[in-house]
């Protein structure tokens, strides 16, 4: 999801309506009082660029969120989609293969 997209469910209420949060991340939104994601500035806050700053309950209230408005159901990915994605279907190390290449990824 991006910036814009994120400030799409803040703007309408997201952080304030119930339904959209699970049980747990609604009583860590309460009790850590959380009102919308963290904001680190500059690029991080560009419109078109990836949102950063949110937890895992932020996420699935936002998925919750745009599966209402849109009518389409949209989750984040399960823990074996995920290793799926990273690793294809082969079982390899890394995405790209079994060797490590500080060219191939954000090590900085």
């Amino acid at each position: 999801m991006t910036n814009a997209q994120y400030e799409a469910f803040v703007e309408d209420g997201g952080y304030h309506e119930r339904t959209y949060w699970t049980k747990e991340g609604w009583e860590w939104r309460k009790r850590e009082e959380i009102t919308g994601p963290r904001r680190y500035g500059g690029d991080f806050d560009l419109p078109n660029h990836p949102v950063v700053g949110v937890s895992w309950y932020e996420a699935t209230a936002f998925c919750r969120w745009l599966s209402r408005k849109s009518g389409v159901e949209i989750s984040l990915p399960t823990e074996a989609q995920w290793e799926k994605a990273a690793r294809g279907g082969d079982g390899r190390i890394y995405p790209w293969g079994d060797n490590f290449g500080p060219e191939r990824a954000n090590t900085k």
